[in-house]
């Protein structure tokens, strides 16, 4: 279990969800869950520009370049679902069990992403960048939808509150 959530007792997640007052180590859960919210939020945005990068190769027909920012853009994805998978959504399934399934749809999604990344690998393996383009939309499309799912459902989580 992560350092950041050993010290959490029931009746301080209990306080966080129900909006009771806290006390300073509620306090701190609290600040803890929503520096992790924001963390996550900026590794999607700083994952974007490779996803425009990736757009521009395809254009330039640049397969080196496609295959090599298909590189950065799996391990920064894998890093992420990691973090989320195996730190981030157990804690928030502390906060509200409630929410466990929509959690553990999220867990598969990724799982499918991964497959998907390597299937993408394949087509520029091969030199198909026709397939490669088309493949790519469609999983960018994907994976930003699911995005949106997160972030609403990590609101949903903590109870939308800043």
């Amino acid at each position: 279990m992560p350092e950041l959530w050993k010290h959490t007792s029931c009746t301080e997640v209990g306080a966080l969800v129900q909006g009771r007052p806290m006390d300073s180590k509620e306090t701190g859960l609290r600040y803890r869950v929503k520096r992790a919210i924001r963390q996550m939020g900026e590794q999607h945005r700083h994952l974007r520009p490779i996803f425009e990068e990736i757009r521009g190769a395809i254009e330039q027909t640049d397969t080196h370049q496609a295959r090599e920012a298909l590189g950065r853009l799996q391990e920064g994805l894998e890093a992420h679902f990691r973090l989320e998978d195996l730190v981030f959504f157990p804690a928030l399934h502390g906060l509200h069990s409630g929410h466990s399934e929509g959690l553990e749809m999220l867990s598969r999604e990724h799982v499918g992403f991964a497959d998907a990344l390597r299937r993408l690998g394949m087509h520029l393996e091969s030199s198909d960048l026709a397939g490669f383009g088309r493949d790519f939309d469609a999983f960018a499309g994907s994976l930003s939808a699911h995005e949106e799912h997160e972030e609403r459902l990590v609101a949903d989580v903590v109870g939308g509150s800043d």
